[in-house]
């Protein structure tokens, strides 16, 4: 059942013809991923820049969609968040919850393995 939240889209990359390359990519400790604030109070701390997103770590996999980050802001400072909505290629994201997805280098990386 979809609810009337507003959603955005996780960044448009082409699917491989197994299916989406998003889901190619394991989510392990140490990946690098973009990490999109919420609208939230506690996320305001986190300073984006130009850019909808910041750097972010996995520090740990909960799941195929859930994962701990840590999170560098463009002033270099250090934020954690536990328990963050990963979003894979293809899917939605609830444009209001803090969610994390891969940088488009990863998926285009993925993308080129796929094809080899």
């Amino acid at each position: 059942m979809q609810d009337a939240q507003e959603t955005a889209p996780a960044p448009e990359v082409e699917s491989d013809p197994n299916g989406d390359v998003g889901n190619v990519i394991p989510l392990t400790i140490g990946r690098k991923v973009y990490f999109v604030p919420s609208t939230e109070s506690y996320d305001k701390s986190i300073i984006k820049g130009d850019e909808p997103y910041v750097d972010a770590t996995i520090v740990r996999v909960w799941n195929d969609h859930c994962v701990n980050l840590s999170i560098c802001d463009v002033n270099g400072k250090h934020h954690v968040r536990t328990s963050v909505t990963f979003v894979h290629d293809g899917e939605l994201a609830d444009a209001n919850t803090a969610y994390a997805h891969w940088m488009p280098y990863q998926i285009n990386q993925a993308k080129k393995e796929t094809s080899e």
